[in-house]
C-alpha cells in the first residue's frame, strides 16, 4: 500500500482548517483553560474550540483533548508542524518548563458546534 507523504506545496491544496489535533495523554489537573490560552498563543489566535474525553491509563484519569481550529496560519514554524501532522508524526509542544504535550494528528469525525 502507497501512502502519500505531504510537503510544504501541498498546504495549498487542503481545507486551511484542516487538521485538528490530538493530545491523548494530558493530566487531569490541566484545565481547558489553560490548553486554550497555550494553543491559541500557538496558533494566532485561530483556535476554533477545545474538546476533550475523560479516560483511564493503568487506574489513572487523564483527559485526551482535541484542538480545532479556525485555520491554520502560515508561516514556516506552523507549516512544519502541519506537513509532520499530516505525515503522522508526533509533535511535541513545550508548554511548562521542559514538559510538554505530544501532539498527533486527529482523525475523529469533527462535529458541528
Amino acid at each position: 500500500m502507497v501512502t502519500k507523504t505531504y510537503n510544504v506545496e501541498d498546504l495549498n491544496k487542503i481545507c486551511e482548517s484542516f487538521p485538528s489535533l490530538c493530545i491523548p495523554n494530558v493530566d487531569y489537573n490541566i484545565t481547558t483553560k489553560y490548553m486554550y490560552d497555550k494553543f491559541n498563543k500557538l496558533f494566532k489566535n485561530n483556535v476554533k474550540r477545545i474538546d476533550y474525553i475523560v479516560k483511564y491509563k493503568n487506574g489513572i484519569e487523564v483527559k485526551q483533548y482535541f484542538v480545532h481550529l479556525k485555520q491554520w496560519y502560515r508561516d514556516y514554524y506552523l507549516d512544519t508542524m502541519r506537513v509532520k501532522l499530516l505525515n503522522k508524526e508526533c509533535i511535541n509542544v513545550i508548554h511548562q518548563n521542559l514538559d510538554y504535550f505530544k501532539c498527533y494528528l486527529s482523525i475523529s469525525k469533527i462535529s458541528k458546534q
